[in-house]
């Protein structure tokens, strides 16, 4: 952090600023990272705005890179200190997306970069900055935005967070080629082939379904074994979506539920047919804990029938439940969700 602070610092002076002092420009240029958790955000957000306006590199050599720039000219450095200012905006709203004020009609946007940072995986940070960049200019719609981050979501979704692949590198030095494409161009032609190229090569690199469901399957939440809920929680929740009639759409109150209760593992039913994804539901925490509790799968079912829960869209249309019903249900949802 300090040789990032050191160079920021040598940028503002490079600049010919007409600030009063490097530190007030320094302040000024921080001011949007107060309310973000994590201690690096400096320093992530000067590797990932290089990588999306300039050229690929790697955390090690970027302060070479910056410094080799910035000392050029004093042009080049006073660029620089006004295009990091603006991407600073873009780049809070990346990171901490639940902390901006957004329009109803981009809530989906804040859906989707708060799940990107759920799957705990930062190789698409360069474009999504790029893209935030490009709608913050007009360059792109909002239409564009959302149809460019779900897939970014989704590809994230089946590679990291189901079946857990690694990449080498390609992809973070891919999704920084495209951004850099991006960044530098608003034509509307040009902007849509820089799109559609992008979203040919995540299709390319996708696991196959194969892979995904026999990670899927595996997908396990019991009290005791926690480590997937919070992604079995984003599977339901996307089959939920965000306006669905008869269930609280308010996504941080949702919580999960067993159909065939944790209670049942006492009388030797086998606990990874409970814990099973396809055995789980999400419902308001009231309904969980009032209404439902330790009752019977059928007499959950019928309830939630009564209260107008959309049973065909979570393949709950069963009038008995038993471990059959479980694995197939979760054979549905993993075809639905993939």
């Amino acid at each position: 952090s300090d040789l990032v602070k050191n160079l920021l610092l040598k940028t503002i002076k490079s600049s010919n600023n007409t600030y009063d002092s490097p530190k007030q420009a320094w302040n000024i240029l921080i001011k949007g990272f107060d309310d973000i958790s994590e201690n690096n955000a400096i320093d992530t957000f000067l590797l990932h705005y290089w990588i999306s306006k300039q050229e690929y590199t790697t955390e090690k050599k970027l302060f070479a890179y910056v410094k080799d720039y910035v000392l050029k000219s004093p042009e080049n450095a006073k660029e620089l200190l006004e295009s990091l200012s603006q991407s600073a905006i873009d780049y809070c709203k990346m990171l901490s997306p639940e902390n901006m004020l957004w329009t109803k009609e981009q809530f989906e946007i804040k859906l989707s970069l708060e799940s990107l940072n759920s799957f705990k995986v930062k190789q698409q940070y360069s474009f999504v900055l790029s893209l935030l960049s490009a709608y913050t200019q007009r360059n792109i719609t909002l239409k564009q935005l959302k149809t460019m981050l779900n897939k970014i979501e989704h590809f994230h979704f089946v590679f990291n967070a189901i079946t857990q692949q690694r990449s080498s590198g390609s992809i973070a030095s891919m999704y920084s080629q495209h951004a850099i494409n991006l960044s530098t161009t608003n034509d509307e032609n040009e902007i849509q082939k820089i799109l559609t190229s992008l979203s040919r090569k995540l299709e390319d690199k996708l696991p196959s379904y194969e892979e995904f469901e026999v990670k899927f399957l595996e997908l396990i939440y019991l009290s005791n074994r926690t480590k997937s809920k919070s992604i079995i929680k984003y599977a339901l929740r996307r089959l939920v979506g965000n306006n669905t009639n008869g269930l609280d759409i308010d996504h941080d109150n949702l919580t999960i539920e067993h159909l065939i209760p944790e209670a049942k593992i006492k009388t030797g039913m086998d606990s990874d047919i409970i814990g099973s994804i396809g055995n789980l539901i999400l419902t308001d925490s009231n309904t969980n804990g009032h209404r439902l509790k330790d009752k019977e799968p059928a007499e959950k079912i019928d309830i939630l029938r009564q209260a107008g829960y959309p049973l065909s869209k979570f393949f709950l249309d069963n009038t008995v439940w038993d471990e059959n019903d479980v694995l197939e249900r979760t054979k549905k949802l993993s075809k639905a969700l993939y």
